[in-house]
């Protein structure tokens, strides 16, 4: 762990860059966490910086942030990201540094790909009714013209259980149940 945070101080971007593909193979920690988000907002080469954004995007450092973040409450969290909208609209702060700060406070769940029209089965075309035979000529009916299935709203990421249990609402839900059972076990 020491040689790689060596080499993410390293003045060679050939070393930072192989220091940001060992990430890949490493446990996070916290230490590796803050080294990637230093890099992120303040490294020399640009796409070493995209390159750090990216390792701090991963599944494993995504589950630590996730961590992190649960110390803070979802008003805090959207006035932060509010904030950090509008101080690189100011020119404040430049935009590396604000999309590692906005990855530091935002985490973006990837939903479930839906399959694509190639691989969904299609629904068989209903068949028309056989023909009742009448002694006045009728019109054929008009075939049913199949309609075109209304575009999906795109699904909205689902928290993990940890995220939900700890929620701001699911907390206040619990006090105020453990409360009437209080009440309720006095009486």
């Amino acid at each position: 762990m020491d040689d790689l945070i060596r080499k993410f101080n390293d003045p060679d971007p050939e070393i930072r860059k192989l220091a940001l593909i060992a990430v890949s193979q490493s446990p996070a920690t916290p230490e590796l966490l803050f080294y990637l988000e230093k890099m992120a907002a303040q490294d020399k080469d640009e796409s070493l910086r995209a390159a750090a954004l990216e390792a701090i995007n991963a599944p494993n450092m995504r589950a630590l942030r996730a961590q992190r973040l649960m110390k803070i409450t979802g008003g805090e969290q959207r006035f932060i990201l509010q904030e950090l909208e509008t101080w690189q609209k100011q020119g404040l702060i430049g935009d590396d540094l604000a999309n590692s700060l906005r990855s530091r406070y935002q985490i973006t769940f990837k939903p479930a790909p839906v399959p694509s029209k190639a691989e969904r089965p299609t629904p068989a075309a209903p068949t028309p009714p056989a023909p009742v035979p009448s002694k006045v000529e009728e019109p054929a009916p008009a075939q049913p013209v199949a309609a075109t299935p209304a575009p999906r709203p795109e699904p909205r990421p689902r928290q993990s259980l940890a995220q939900t249990l700890l929620s701001e609402t699911s907390i206040k839900t619990f006090l105020y149940l453990g409360a009437f059972f209080v009440i309720s076990a006095a009486i």
